[in-house]
């Protein structure tokens, strides 16, 4: 007669391995940890990619794609500045620009890292994307990426003839003549246009300065010829050497090997210059142990802070 609650076979090899399974989840961090705190790191180029539209603040895990966070950004750049196995840079922009404010933030932490760093434009570094690479020691560009597009804009919208036709009525009590400026439902008068453009010639006065600080005293660059081009235009890469925005034409190899010799990597003829990819995305073991709860909480709570943002009268580098 056999015994009833006893655990048969296949039950005892089913816990045996998810007991391994659950100690191989936990041991592998600890051991990975315990290993890269005992061996030296190799020295390396640190690459960072900036991809995507640059915003202050961008939901986490699923949904964050094609959007590059300042907050983020500055966090990763602070992590950088204490790994000493870092010798240098490599950031490789494809970003066609974005928030005023999220581009200063990002510039002003790539500012602050005293380590060799070079700018890498590979399809797109326009407006706040080439605000950000004022921040590097040199710039390589693809011969056929798009950059420029210096300038500031403010974006609105005026609904006032739709409503009208929908018979809609909509109607502000405001405590200030301008409190409603830029608001859906009338046109701007003048005198509110004139506030919003000086607004906007402040903040495009302080990407022209940035610009001629970054650009000073490199080859083919001028203040009267750059002026000639800050008008918001696009260039590609060989016209942007030409005006002395970027240092050389060449790849994304080419822009390693300049950064590894800039960080005095030795690499032997043959080998691959070693690289320590850098990045803001949550890791396997990060996914597997947040709670799904809190982290949707999030991720529904950040995408309307973002949607609030780039609402309305948000400058924009774009």
């Amino acid at each position: 007669m056999k015994k009833k609650g006893g655990l048969k076979g296949r039950d005892l090899v089913l816990i045996i391995i998810i007991a391994v399974a659950g100690l191989m989840l936990i041991g592998i961090p600890i051991l990975l940890a315990v290993a890269a705190a005992v061996m030296p790191e190799q020295p390396c180029v640190g690459v960072v990619k900036i991809s995507g539209a640059i915003v202050t603040e961008s939901p986490g895990g699923f949904g964050s794609e094609g959007l590059v966070s300042s907050d983020e950004f500055t966090a990763l750049m602070k992590d950088v500045q204490s790994r000493d196995e870092i010798k240098a840079l490599l950031f490789e922009i494809n970003s066609p620009g974005g928030s005023v404010v999220a581009s200063s933030e990002m510039y002003n932490s790539i500012n602050e890292i005293d380590k060799p760093k070079v700018m890498f434009f590979r399809e797109v570094a326009a407006s706040g994307g080439y605000y950000v690479a004022m921040a590097g020691d040199r710039i390589i560009s693809d011969p056929n990426t798009l950059t420029g597009s210096i300038g500031a804009r403010m974006t609105l919208m005026e609904l006032s003839e739709l409503f009208d036709d929908l018979g809609i009525n909509y109607t502000n009590i405001v405590s200030g003549e301008y409190k409603d400026m830029g608001d859906i439902s009338r046109p701007l008068t003048d005198e509110e246009r004139e506030i919003l453009q000086t607004i906007v010639d402040e903040v495009f006065a302080d990407f022209r300065q940035i610009v001629i600080d970054g650009r000073s005293g490199r080859p083919n660059f001028s203040i009267a010829s750059f002026d000639e081009i800050a008008d918001g235009r696009i260039l590609t890469g060989r016209q942007a050497l030409d005006y002395g925005l970027v240092d050389e034409l060449g790849t994304k190899q080419d822009a390693l090997e300049s950064a590894a010799q800039m960080g005095s990597i030795e690499v032997e003829e043959g080998e691959e210059i070693p690289v320590c990819e850098l990045s803001t995305e949550s890791g396997l073991f990060e996914l597997l142990f947040a709670s799904s709860a809190n982290a949707l909480s999030q991720i529904i709570s950040q995408a309307l802070d973002l949607a609030n943002q780039n609402d309305g009268m948000q400058l924009q580098y774009r």
